[in-house]
C-alpha cells in the first residue's frame, strides 16, 4: 500500500473516499500506479510524498469509476424521449476508458512522465 487512508484524509486532505471505500479504491490505485511505475515500486524504490499524492489522486479517479460503474443501467449507456433513441453498444468500454484516462491524468499530476519512475527504458535508474 502506497498511502494507507489516514494519509488520504490527513496530507491529501481527500473528503471523496469514505474509510469503507478505501480498500478496494486503493487496491486499484496501486495497481495503476504498479503499471506506470513498471513494478519498480513493487522492487523497493522509495514511496516518497509525490508517489503517496498519485497513489491518492489515483484512488480518488478508482472510487469515482466504482461508482458510475454501480450506477450504471446494464447494457443501455443513452435514452433520449424526444424522438426516442436508445443506446447500448460500448458502455462498459466507455467506462473504462474513461477510468483510465482519469487515472492517467491524476498520476500524471504528481509523477509526470519526465520522473524516472515512469522511465521506460532499462533500469538504470534502480540504484536512486
Amino acid at each position: 500500500m502506497y498511502a494507507d487512508y489516514a494519509y488520504y484524509t490527513g496530507t491529501y486532505c481527500g473528503t471523496l473516499i469514505q474509510e469503507a471505500q478505501w480498500p478496494a479504491a486503493y487496491r486499484a490505485a496501486d495497481a495503476y500506479l504498479d503499471l506506470a511505475t513498471f513494478g519498480r515500486l513493487r522492487r523497493g524504490w522509495p514511496v516518497d510524498d509525490d508517489v503517496r499524492m498519485a497513489a491518492c489522486a489515483a484512488a480518488e479517479a478508482a472510487c469515482r469509476y466504482q461508482a458510475a460503474q454501480a450506477e450504471r443501467k446494464p447494457g443501455l449507456s443513452g435514452f433520449t424521449n424526444d424522438g426516442y433513441s436508445e443506446t447500448y453498444a460500448g458502455a462498459a468500454a466507455d467506462l473504462a476508458a474513461g477510468q483510465k484516462a482519469e487515472m492517467a491524468a491524476a498520476v500524471d499530476l504528481y509523477l509526470p512522465r519526465s520522473h524516472p519512475l515512469r522511465y521506460a527504458g532499462g533500469d538504470h535508474y534502480a540504484g536512486l
